[in-house]
């Protein structure tokens, strides 16, 4: 049957659905670019970013520190007192080299390379690296920059890896780059092990002694991370609680339920931690890390205490089972559809981090920080949705990726973000699944057509 003009055939809608990202992601490009040269040498005022830095100049590192990321940012303030530019200044410039380093690689690793699509690459590239939240962390001084290029890195790694023979030295490759993951933002070295898995399911090729090769680095890793705490990243150094996958569950499953629950704990976390103390925590959720748990880490000692962590999880799950499942399922979709979240938190609904955050995004440049959160909540969605056909009638052609892959990886991140987290909603640790959905328009960009783009301009 012959196509007519006005029909609505798959190539027709994909072009049009590459012409709307394309003067989208143009108008983010831009925005984000101005927002950057505002802001560099500028520091966003973060609690963390002070605490890393302390932490650098005194050599005091503990499991919530990471060893890296305050030498980092110890080196720069070095840096500052010679030569007198602004401290974080350095320390933006390199997050931004290397997250748009490893950003191209990604794209590269995706997309069949070509003469006539190069400069678009490099373009989608920037679109990658200027949506708000992620420009946000590019300019901050937080670990969550450098942690998602690895991951970035870790992938392009893991593509490679099937081209040719496997070979027992990738074990130790995958190793350092997890061991690289956890120095810079402890325990996301794990992370980095779930993702390799997922990305190596959906990936053709020979898996086996790939498998095998990933769970053994991650045998490493656990007895690395281990070594680390006793020697190294020591809990409580700087006065906080241990960061252990079971503090962190305790933290995430009976914070909000602390003050409720009281009287159902057990006698001894009662005579350490009295019923005004567990309203003061459930009221102010960084206290959980300061006063709350500090207390038991103390009283009972690393492993004493996650006993105990343990045994309030089990008591609020039995006595608070409607509440936490409800929690957890709102925590899940909070994640899964994180724009919308942002809108929701904004005006007013819903308990989170995200008014503080957008403040520091803002507290700089107030109406450039606006214009561009707008854009990247209006375009993501669009683009994740959209661009959705675009990568299912490119795949096979240009694009070497099963689209279900993207998919899998998108909802493995939100399990894994929503139930690692200790407090509300917040938007730094959903720095994975920001760059996921920003994939989907940064390929409409790479294959628009000459013709889409003179259209546009």
């Amino acid at each position: 049957m012959t196509e007519t003009k006005n029909s609505l055939s798959p190539g027709r809608i994909g072009r049009i659905v590459r012409i709307l990202l394309l003067f989208a992601g143009t108008c983010q490009i831009l925005f984000g670019l101005a927002y950057l040269v505002a802001n560099l040498g500028k520091m966003q005022n973060f609690g963390e970013t002070r605490e890393l830095l302390e932490a650098g100049k005194t050599l005091v590192f503990d499991d919530r520190t990471g060893l890296i990321y305050p030498l980092v940012l110890a080196a720069a303030d070095l840096l500052h007192g010679i030569t007198g530019i602004p401290f974080i200044l350095p320390v933006q410039i390199l997050q931004l080299v290397v997250a748009f380093a490893a950003s191209s690689l990604v794209l590269k690793s995706f997309c069949n390379v070509t003469a006539g699509n190069r400069l678009y690459m490099e373009v989608a590239t920037l679109f990658l690296l200027t949506s708000a939240p992620l420009l946000q962390l590019h300019l901050s001084g937080l670990p969550y920059s450098l942690a998602l290029s690895v991951l970035c890195v870790q992938y392009v790694f893991l593509k490679r890896a099937f081209a040719k023979k496997y070979e027992k030295k990738m074990i130790w490759q995958w190793f350092l780059l997890f061991v690289l993951e956890e120095l810079i933002l402890p325990w996301t070295g794990f992370l980095g092990v779930v993702f390799a898995l997922v990305c190596l399911f959906f990936t053709r090729g020979e898996k086996k002694n790939l498998i095998r090769g990933i769970f053994v680095a991650a045998v490493f890793l656990i007895c690395f991370h281990v070594l680390a705490g006793i020697f190294i990243l020591k809990p409580g150094n700087r006065g906080k609680m241990q960061n252990s996958p079971v503090a962190v569950a305790c933290c995430h499953l009976t914070w909000s339920r602390l003050a409720d629950n009281y009287f159902f704990w057990d006698e001894e976390i009662r005579s350490v931690f009295s019923e005004e103390a567990a309203v003061a925590v459930t009221n102010t959720e960084s206290l959980v890390l300061t006063d709350f748990g500090t207390v038991l880490d103390e009283e009972y000692g690393y492993f004493g205490a996650q006993k105990v962590y343990l045994r309030m999880m089990a008591n609020v799950f039995r006595t608070r089972t409607r509440e936490v499942v409800s929690d957890q399922i709102t925590d899940l979709k909070a994640y899964g559809f994180m724009p919308g979240t942002i809108l929701s938190n904004l005006n007013g609904y819903g308990r989170s981090q995200t008014g503080f955050q957008v403040g520091r995004l803002r507290e700089h440049s107030p109406e450039l920080g606006s214009l561009l959160l707008v854009i990247s909540l209006y375009l993501i969605p669009i683009s994740f949705l959209l661009a959705g056909a675009v990568i299912v009638m490119l795949s096979g052609k240009m694009v070497n990726i099963n689209p279900s892959f993207l998919f899998a990886v998108f909802v493995i991140t939100v399990l894994i973000t929503a139930f690692s987290g200790y407090f509300p909603f917040d938007y730094r640790r959903g720095y994975l699944l920001w760059y996921l959905m920003e994939i989907p328009g940064a390929f409409a960009m790479v294959f628009a057509t000459e013709g889409e783009r003179k259209l546009l301009w």
